[in-house]
């Protein structure tokens, strides 16, 4: 296998246009559906309610793809992206709280929050072709795409109305099919990919069959790895915290004086500093090990959740907003890494899809809970509230970690 760095270029536009819609989307969502007369209990449903469908039809598109030999990666990134362009779309000409609003802010994160892991598969595949991309340099590029776009539209939006929050995520939706479809349809490479997408089907179904013969149904799996299930208590627990921070970012920077050209700078400092991490993470985790780096991912959590409680101004919230170099930055990466070390390789799935599913329950609860909070108690109770549960998880997830 070799290095391609035309490939590498080309893969990490795709990861540029997707991050870049992601921030434009979900980054700013509180700041446009507060601007259209919904309370943050109600922004907090609809997050809630388009992290559940999500996390539902991931599977069940995967599966699909798995079957048919003609839905391929390609096509399912079309559709979801065609989803996003013509809900974002709807958005920019809906001027206040509806049902349709309601409706086409869903789809459109859902679709956005669906395409994540077939973008990542992406790199897989040209694996599987014999391609090599550097997947923590063109996910480090995504991360800066995430930080340019979120300062531009944060600065803008003192000049310009909410539109432009939906109007910029169409334009990105056009740069993610394009990106896409220059990696994988080339000419003199359409009839290899063919090929190529057809015969990796094949051999993750036969691969998947062998992994599977001998792998425990789920009840028996956590009984047997009561270590493991503690962990996932602990992720959850630090992922409500997170989200929190994430989707409620907005509010938390307006309960300091800030605004959304703040809120724009917050969040492209958190993506700027994830940078090193991502990019170096394969060389620190082996002089480290994972089982450290986890426990100071913590330890990263813990120290951001308790500044943004004591945060009294905007420079406080950047100041936090740096941990995200060691906790957020560290945590992901090395969660991959450690399931794969601590499972056998026919609970291997189970276990990374149990991680998943423990973030996505953490981004559930905050998401409702939070915005409820936000509304009944103000700002600085839901972040003291956040930093507890976050405290609570760290320990769990320090107390838990196995050695691999």
């Amino acid at each position: 296998m070799s290095m391609d760095k035309k490939y590498t270029i080309k893969y990490g536009a795709v990861q540029v246009f997707y991050w870049a819609a992601f921030c434009s989307l979900l980054g700013f969502v509180a700041v446009f559906l507060l601007d259209k007369g919904y309370t943050n209990s109600e922004i907090g449903i609809i997050i809630a309610l388009s992290n559940v469908l999500a996390v539902f039809l991931q599977p069940l598109i995967a599966s699909l793809a798995d079957k048919y030999e003609n839905v391929t990666i390609k096509t399912i990134i079309w559709i979801w992206t065609a989803v996003i362009f013509i809900t974002a779309l709807g958005l920019t000409l809906l001027k206040e709280a509806s049902f349709l609003v309601s409706t086409c802010i869903t789809l459109a994160i859902v679709g956005v929050m669906v395409l994540q892991p077939f973008i990542n598969t992406i790199s897989v595949q040209l694996e599987e072709r014999g391609i090599f991309v550097n997947f923590g340099v063109c996910r480090a590029c995504g991360s800066f795409s995430y930080a340019v776009i979120s300062t531009v539209i944060g600065v803008l939006l003192r000049y310009y109305t909410v539109s432009l929050i939906p109007f910029s995520t169409v334009i990105l939706a056009v740069g993610i099919f394009g990106s896409v479809s220059i990696l994988l349809r080339q000419k003199k490479d359409l009839k290899e990919g063919e090929q190529w997408e057809k015969k990796g089907h094949d051999s993750v179904d036969k691969k998947r069959k062998e992994e599977t013969k001998e792998a425990q149904d789920l009840v028996t799996f956590l009984r047997l790895h009561m270590k493991f299930f503690i962990f996932l208590v602990g992720v959850t627990f630090i992922f409500y915290y997170h989200v929190l921070s994430c989707n409620y970012l907005f509010q938390i920077i307006e309960s300091v004086g800030g605004d959304s050209a703040s809120m724009g700078v917050a969040s492209a400092i958190s993506a700027v500093v994830e940078l090193p991490a991502m990019i170096l993470f394969i060389k620190i985790v082996q002089k480290v090990g994972c089982r450290k780096l986890l426990r100071i991912s913590g330890f990263f959590f813990v120290v951001k959740s308790i500044l943004f409680f004591m945060a009294t101004s905007v420079e406080m919230i950047y100041v936090a907003q740096l941990f995200q170099s060691g906790g957020y930055a560290l945590f992901i990466p090395a969660s991959v890494y450690y399931v794969g070390k601590l499972l056998n390789r026919a609970d291997m799935v189970k276990g990374q899809s149990l991680v998943t599913t423990a973030i996505t329950l953490g981004g559930v609860f905050a998401s409702v809970v939070g915005g409820r909070m936000l509304d009944n108690y103000g700002a600085s109770t839901t972040l003291l509230v956040g930093a507890i549960v976050a405290v609570i998880g760290v320990i769990s997830m320090s107390l838990s970690v196995e050695e691999v």
